[in-house]
């Protein structure tokens, strides 16, 4: 009898073994000390640590930062600790049809299931996102790159983004006095491109297709949770 009472004991461990780090895994993190800053009108020196291990996501979101670096008033590093402005997070998923998530108080942002973007519309998808721990709504057009749904690699930051951004932050280069901000500066060669291979290498994306093949069967590119709902006669979701 000891044989099988031992087997038994030690399958019961194992699944609660299981059970606990599944447990300990859907825990929110606290996010960074120092998510706070996001909010300054000064000059930000922002410190980002990447809590993943995927090198499409730390180079596109590197990229993305980068970007943001010569349109508004930051400069970023890399930092392993708690002492932190913005987390970059992986999970195997965080909502129904979602590929990212901004959080500005904690500063975090999150993505999960990218592996069928190719590496510009993560980075738009990043850049998007990193607009949102500035500060920044989802704009209707469909033009702007804070449009909630659309990734086609010739999204702008219109005025209206522009004026929002320069409300809360200072703004730098050629940006500072345009009334739109390109986001790349060669956007009407990513426009025209028959197609962009993945960095994986798993096949490509046409990029009169991005909207149709990578994101429609998605009901939102993200869910952001950067603002507080609004309070009004009812309240609604920022998103």
């Amino acid at each position: 009898m000891l044989g099988p009472m031992v087997g038994n004991y030690a399958n019961s461990r194992s699944a609660w073994t299981s059970i606990l780090v599944a447990l300990f895994a859907s825990i929110p993190a606290l996010g960074c000390e120092n998510a706070a800053s996001l909010k300054s009108s000064r000059h930000l020196e922002l410190a980002v640590r990447f809590s993943t291990q995927d090198q499409r996501i730390i180079e596109q979101t590197s990229r993305a930062l980068n970007r943001w670096s010569e349109i508004a008033d930051l400069a970023w590093h890399r930092e392993d600790s708690d002492d932190c402005s913005i987390e970059i997070e992986e999970r195997a998923s965080i909502g129904v049809n979602e590929i990212a998530e901004a959080n500005a108080e904690r500063g975090s942002i999150i993505f999960a299931g990218t592996g069928e973007l190719s590496a510009t519309e993560l980075f738009i998808t990043a850049f998007h996102e990193i607009g949102h721990l500035l500060g920044l709504q989802h704009n209707p057009s469909p033009r702007s790159v804070m449009y909630w749904i659309d990734i086609r690699g010739d999204e702008v930051l219109d005025q209206s983004d522009m004026r929002a951004l320069a409300a809360t932050h200072a703004l730098r280069g050629t940006c500072a006095e345009a009334e739109f901000c390109r986001i790349m500066p060669d956007a009407s060669v990513a426009r025209n491109a028959v197609s962009e291979t993945h960095a994986t290498g798993a096949g490509s994306v046409a990029w009169g297709r991005v909207s149709s093949r990578s994101t429609a069967k998605r009901a939102r590119r993200h869910h952001q949770r950067s603002q507080p709902k609004v309070a009004s006669s009812s309240s609604r979701a920022a998103s």
